[in-house]
């Protein structure tokens, strides 16, 4: 399993405590949150391979910011699938871009 596995797995657990997903019936990502689930992944993927301990700190602050917008903003969504789909769907984006708005 890659970096980018191991990373987006750790997310994926983090959204799994943070916010449970509902069984029966599919709940969809509001649009107004997905830039705060493509922060959150970002941060995600930064925590899992910087040896940095000064951006690992920022970092940490930052998918702990977005990870409480996203708990409060997307409840019932199944953060699992979300987060799967979004992150291979940014491989196609220009993350840097998204990286900027995250830091503003």
């Amino acid at each position: 399993m890659g970096k980018s596995n191991v990373t987006i797995g750790a997310a994926l657990v983090a959204l799994g405590l943070a916010a449970p997903t509902i069984a029966a019936g599919r709940v969809p990502l509001p649009e107004a949150v997905r830039p705060d689930l493509q922060c959150f992944i970002i941060y995600s993927s930064v925590l899992g391979t910087t040896k940095d301990e000064a951006v690992k700190e920022a970092a940490t602050s930052g998918f702990i910011y977005y990870l409480g917008k996203i708990d409060g903003a997307a409840k019932g969504v199944d953060m699992f699938e979300e987060v799967k789909a979004e992150a291979a769907r940014m491989n196609s984006l220009d993350v840097q871009k998204i990286g900027a708005v995250c830091d503003s």
